[in-house]
């Protein structure tokens, strides 16, 4: 594999994984009631889910961010990845379908504030990227690679 390429299968993962790092951070350092009322003013969960999903989430979004971009269990970890970004897209969709006043997306806190449209798009891309990397089936600068060399 050439260094270009090996280089952009980095990116890639940088790419799926920098967001998810980021808004984990935030939600987890971020007082858990405020992305619980983001959560219930999509109208998706019942009630009594939201303060647990709200609590763990965040934690889910690191523990799979890191493992990305270290690149531990890269198969499971991508496809964990793009089910969590296939998720996004769906709840944004859902958003501009019921036609939900939104100013922000919520998942950034304050640092960003995006649309469920922007969220849409980005969130697609990554979800595309994320299937992938899943795909590569020798990617390098890895744990999973280093593990395997007995490093």
């Amino acid at each position: 594999m050439t260094k270009r390429i090996a280089g952009a299968g980095l990116l890639a993962r940088g790419v799926v994984a920098l967001p998810l790092l980021v808004a984990g951070f935030l939600k987890a350092v971020g007082p858990a009631e405020e992305f619980a009322a983001t959560i219930e003013a999509y109208h998706i969960l019942p009630t009594g889910a939201i303060p647990l999903l709200a609590q763990s989430l965040s934690w889910v979004e690191l523990w799979i961010g890191t493992f990305i971009l270290f690149g531990w269990q890269m198969r499971r970890t991508a496809c964990a990845a793009a089910v969590l970004y296939l998720s996004y897209t769906g709840v944004h969709v859902w958003a501009i379908y019921q036609h939900i006043d939104l100013s922000s997306c919520g998942c950034f806190g304050a640092l960003a504030t995006l649309s469920p449209l922007h969220m849409v798009v980005l969130n697609a891309i990554a979800f595309l990227i994320a299937i992938g990397i899943a795909q590569i089936k020798q990617p390098n600068f890895t744990v999973d690679n280093w593990i395997a060399r007995g490093l």
